[in-house]
């Protein structure tokens, strides 16, 4: 609930935040202390291979995060050991970028590929200062999988650790050009004997996983989450929370928990939406009205 105001951030810059970090606040201006390899990505999306000895850490008081240039390896909890690390091929906080065929209300078929966004990320910078440690990195989504020259569709992100703060802060600025596409999250959790938690109004609600329902009134799997969705035992949680209205889908691992995150979709079939480039909605309109006019006994 506090006002801090830091100079010299953009474009990182902010009016209001809240911090567990106790202390004098700095002004200090961030610095780059690891620089990003200079790296030329082609129309073609090349992978780009780097030893795994190029990882490295940044840690608060919590927690020790090792990553690479291709994004997050290891999360550990200083008080309990790792938490988050790679499952069934997906690493912590993977980008997946799934087919979507659908309208805003549901997805009318299952995917026909979910593609993993690793190997298009890049590490970019790391900043510094007296409060903070950030890792920059940024995932461009290749037209062969979007559609669109990626200089429409990518993803900048970061992973943040605040001095004192018990949470991992994540930010993404996005540019979102695709169609009947379904982006999210992965967290590989670790936890041993776990429920699946969400959060409700006023609540919280144990879930487990169901079988998605494609159809005119369906879902893909993924249960609505208000702020929160996650997993715990009797003596630890994760959570993930949010600031919008995303979907969650914890699925079982060979090790521990997936939890999905699912930020933002992109349904453009032409029979549910009013896309004058595609068709007309005359007849649907006519028809529409045909049945409206009838006798309520007749609407069965």
């Amino acid at each position: 609930g506090r006002l801090a105001i830091v100079k010299d951030m953009k474009p990182y810059s902010f009016t209001t935040a809240t911090y567990e970090a106790q202390g004098t606040r700095t002004n200090a201006k961030p610095q780059n202390v690891i620089k990003a390899s200079e790296q030329v990505l082609t129309g073609k999306a090349d992978k780009i291979e780097r030893a795994d000895s190029d990882s490295f850490t940044i840690e608060n008081e919590y927690f020790i995060v090792e990553a690479d240039d291709k994004g997050i390896k290891t999360i550990t909890d200083k008080r309990s050991g790792v938490i988050c690390k790679e499952a069934d091929g997906k690493r912590p906080c993977e980008w997946l970028l799934e087919g979507d065929n659908g309208s805003p209300w549901a997805t009318l078929e299952a995917p026909t590929r979910c593609d993993s966004l690793k190997d298009y990320t890049v590490f970019e910078a790391i900043e510094e200062s007296d409060f903070y440690t950030k890792i920059c990195f940024k995932t461009d989504i290749p037209m062969t999988i979007g559609f669109v020259p990626s200089a429409f569709s990518y993803i900048k992100w970061s992973l943040t650790l605040f001095k004192e703060s018990n949470k991992i802060r994540f930010n993404v600025d996005m540019g979102w050009y695709t169609s009947n596409k379904r982006l999210m999250m992965v967290f590989p959790t670790v936890l041993e004997n776990t429920r699946d938690m969400y959060g409700i109004p006023g609540g919280r609600l144990e879930r487990a996983p169901y079988e998605p329902d494609y159809s005119w009134n369906g879902a893909s799997g993924d249960w609505p989450a208000f702020r929160w969705g996650g997993v715990e035992n009797e003596s630890q949680s994760i959570a993930i929370l949010n600031r919008g209205t995303p979907a969650y889908k914890i699925l079982p691992a060979s090790e521990g928990k997936l939890i999905y995150l699912t930020l933002l979709r992109s349904p453009a079939n032409p029979v549910c939406l009013h896309e004058p480039d595609a068709y007309t909605m005359n007849e649907y309109e006519n028809f529409y009205e045909y049945r409206i006019s009838l006798r309520p006994e007749d609407m069965v």
